[in-house]
């Protein structure tokens, strides 16, 4: 709170800043002492906590310009012509809703009000809570209409910020926490939008609509490899599984994520493929009718090829699994196939080779 003039005013006592935030909240609103003495001496008798309502009162006029309090034997108020009070501003810029308005609105809110204070008195505490709710949800609803705003005039980068700050203030608004992965996902920070999907993960269960959002930044994501003629082409995957249901379903998966996908049911069809062309990556059964995963990892291994091996396999126990490590594999998937699971390694497996 400033005095018109624009000097500062600082009262000190926890319970004399407690009465001017509850005057200045509301300037020109009229106040009863007794309401005033319920709120702040609940824990002395009336005529004491009256009495200490008018020793509070008169170290306010002596801290305050004599123009800033107006009183009556049954009232106090703050004059609004006296003094500017951050709270009515921010109020009153965001009543205007414009983007001008909203981003100023936006700046003055700094966190919640008196944050940090207690104060021993029910009452007041009762008070303090609801003022801090309330004034919480204009900055939440003006920072949601800013971001909406920003969007619809192509300022992104004012919308990540209202719209991160927003995220901040209410972590459980699933709706903006896809407005930011889609304005991160427009704006080229795929990294920044699946770091803001775990975030909204960690905090909420995902909804259908969240989880497909999280697809599409994993199938923009797809890794690229340079092709002979120096250009990026999607990476060549090469699937090697006789299970039909599942090699569909890792076909479907990375396909769908932007890979370049060919499949077979056997480890020598596998060595015949790889004879043929250049593959990125194999992703491999371990067992299989003809040869194993184990010993097309160690062929592979042998000619020199230098391309990483991930296994998927059902078979329990971790032998299979340091065995296959052994041989050079660089990632073991468990089924039932995880899609997210499988992505994942399979983009951390591309980009270390």
């Amino acid at each position: 709170m400033r005095a018109a003039s624009g000097s500062t005013a600082l009262a000190p006592g926890k319970k004399i800043q407690a009465l001017l935030a509850i005057l200045g909240v509301r300037p020109g609103q009229a106040h009863s002492r007794s309401r005033l003495a319920s709120l702040l001496w609940a824990d002395v008798g009336e005529e004491q906590a009256r009495h200490s309502v008018r020793q509070a009162v008169f170290s306010l006029r002596r801290m305050l310009p004599e123009d800033v309090l107006t009183t009556t034997n049954e009232t106090i108020a703050m004059n609004p012509d006296a003094v500017a009070v951050d709270v009515c501003e921010f109020e009153q810029l965001a009543a205007k809703a414009t983007p001008e308005t909203l981003e100023q609105a936006a700046r003055l809110y700094r966190g919640d009000l008196l944050d940090g204070m207690r104060l021993r008195e029910p009452g007041f505490e009762e008070w303090l809570t609801r003022e801090r709710d309330r004034l919480r949800s204009q900055a939440v609803e003006v920072l949601h209409r800013l971001t909406a705003m920003r969007v619809e005039d192509g300022s992104l980068e004012t919308a990540i910020a209202s719209a991160s700050r927003l995220v901040m203030l209410d972590p459980t608004r699933e709706t903006t926490h896809r407005t930011l992965i889609r304005l991160y996902l427009d704006t080229g920070r795929r990294d920044a939008a699946v770091r803001q999907y775990h975030a909204c993960e960690r905090v909420l269960a995902r909804d259908a609509e969240t989880r497909a959002l999280y697809d599409k930044i994993l199938a923009s994501r797809a890794v690229t490899a340079p092709a002979a003629n120096g250009r990026l082409t999607p990476a060549a995957v090469l699937i090697v599984e006789d299970e039909p249901v599942t090699r569909t379903l890792l076909e479907g998966i990375l396909r769908t994520a932007g890979y370049d996908i060919t499949a077979v049911t056997d480890g020598a069809d596998a060595l015949a493929h790889l004879n043929q062309r250049h593959v990125d990556l194999i992703l491999s059964d371990i067992a299989l009718p003809r040869l194993d995963g184990l010993s097309l990892a160690e062929v592979v291994a042998r000619k020199g090829l230098h391309t990483p091996v991930i296994f998927v396999t059902g078979q329990p126990g971790d032998e299979l699994e340091i065995k296959g490590l052994e041989l050079g594999a660089v990632d073991f998937i468990r089924k039932p196939i995880k899609k997210d699971v499988l992505l994942l390694r399979v983009r951390k497996a591309l980009r270390a080779n």
